[in-house]
């Protein structure tokens, strides 16, 4: 019975340390500024800046440019652009 006992400790212990570390990494994604929200498709227009910028407009007003990790699209694995699969 200790045994399991020690078991459960430890899957407790990963678990909690899974949970911690995916807490810290959607933090860093979360954007420090609020975005302006769009009512509809034709308020939005997104330029390519490069192969690895683009800038959103909404409304007629630019944003930021961004990149995949600031868009969201970054694998949490190793930080590179997520491929649908």
């Amino acid at each position: 019975m200790e045994w399991w006992k020690g078991e459960a400790r430890t899957y407790r212990a990963k678990q909690k340390e899974h949970l911690d570390r995916l807490a810290t990494t959607q933090e860093k994604s979360v954007p420090s500024k609020p975005r302006p929200t769009a009512f509809s498709w034709e308020e939005i227009e997104i330029i390519f800046l490069s192969d690895f910028k683009v800038q959103i407009k909404i409304d007629g007003k630019p944003t930021e440019a961004s990149n995949h990790a600031e868009l969201g699209f970054e694998s949490k694995q190793n930080g590179n652009l997520d491929k649908p699969g």
